[in-house]
């Protein structure tokens, strides 16, 4: 177990030693808003429409939560905000509005650029185009597992949970994804 695989569990039981519903909701909130929010950006790439997304699935565990608590807290948040977020695209889908994966990943640093300053903007802008020039040749999938990892922090059992891959396929995915990004970027330790 790595050590952000520690982290995260650790983060997660902190949560899950929690009795009372509310109190596990509101500490649920207080931990994985801002990472749900960015994660569910990705999908439908308005911020409001984000936070709605974000706000069911957080609706959802109030509901959970009375009657059972999840069994591993963060990959069931983001297992039910990525069902949100699917959802949330298909109606746009079927208002003829074209919202995709791909098409959203402009939209990525805004969640987090709000509580920054104007020079933290303007470097997170361009670290964010840099990357995003980057992650273009990568398949959806590839995108989605490097950014549940790394950015919102999941360990391998947590995406597998999340995207209904197994834990051999997210490590293949991660590792592939990683090694395309060595190749493009001309950092490839193998060379």
């Amino acid at each position: 177990m790595s050590f952000t695989d520690r982290e995260s569990a650790a983060e997660t039981n902190t949560i899950e030693q929690e009795l009372d519903g509310a109190n596990v909701v509101s500490c649920a909130v207080a931990q994985f808003e801002q990472k749900l929010l960015r994660y569910a950006q990705l999908w439908v790439g308005q911020l409001d429409s984000a936070r709605d997304v974000v706000q069911e699935t957080f609706l959802q565990l109030h509901r959970q939560v009375r009657t059972q608590m999840p069994p591993t807290l963060a990959a069931w948040l983001f297992t039910v905000c990525r069902h949100r977020a699917i959802d949330w695209c298909r109606r746009e889908r079927r208002a003829n509005s074209k919202s995709t994966l791909k098409d959203t990943d402009m939209g990525v640093a805004q969640a987090t650029a709000e509580t920054d300053g104007p020079i933290e903007s303007l470097i997170r802008d361009e670290s964010h185009r840099e990357l995003r020039d980057q992650l273009e040749g990568l398949t959806a999938t590839q995108r989605e597992t490097l950014r549940l990892r790394f950015q919102s922090g999941l360990s391998y059992q947590e995406i597998s949970q999340v995207t209904g891959m197994t834990v051999n396929h997210v490590g293949v995915t991660i590792h592939a994804a990683l090694q395309k990004l060595r190749e493009r970027m001309g950092t490839n330790p193998q060379n």
